[in-house]
């Protein structure tokens, strides 16, 4: 839907500066448009905003319907359930995870939209490696975080 879109608005006569696109659950700040126009204005050529979902438990509900028996076991054992405050003030069960399994479960969400996010954790994986296996890169790292930081030498 998004390639025809782009296609028929790519040739339509009037040229457009910026382009916003929601999904229909997508909840944004009343200043969204506002803020991301001052950020165009000031010559940024992207801009992502954060946005929040109407139906944040949807998405984790699907993929949980469309695991097999085996697939539910293992994460029944790896996924435990604990009441955590919510906006409204009750206490519902959480499907919770460590990060351990947070990571896991990312690896595993068939996703394009994912992969970017995939990709940015394998090469902090890497890095990490590689510090492991070259500690002169951990302390050549922390000795350039402070130089930013403007200490001195």
């Amino acid at each position: 839907a998004l390639e025809w879109m782009f296609a028929k608005l790519f040739k339509m006569e009037k040229q457009y500066d910026a382009i916003a696109i929601f999904d229909a659950d997508n909840l944004v700040h009343k200043n969204f448009l506002k803020e991301m126009n001052f950020k165009l204005q000031q010559g940024y050529k992207v801009v992502q905003g954060y946005i929040d979902s109407k139906n944040p438990n949807d998405y984790w509900y699907r993929i949980k319907t469309r695991m097999s028996d085996e697939e539910k076991s293992e994460v029944s054992t790896k996924c435990r359930q604990l009441k955590l405050k919510s906006k409204d003030e009750k206490y519902p069960e959480t499907d919770v995870l460590d990060t351990k399994e947070i990571l896991r479960l990312i690896e595993s969400v068939p996703s394009p939209k994912v992969e970017p996010f995939k990709l940015w954790l394998a090469n902090l994986g890497g890095e990490k490696i590689d510090k492991v296996f070259n500690p002169e890169l951990a302390v050549n790292r922390t000795v350039e975080y402070y130089r930013n930081k403007g200490y001195n030498k």
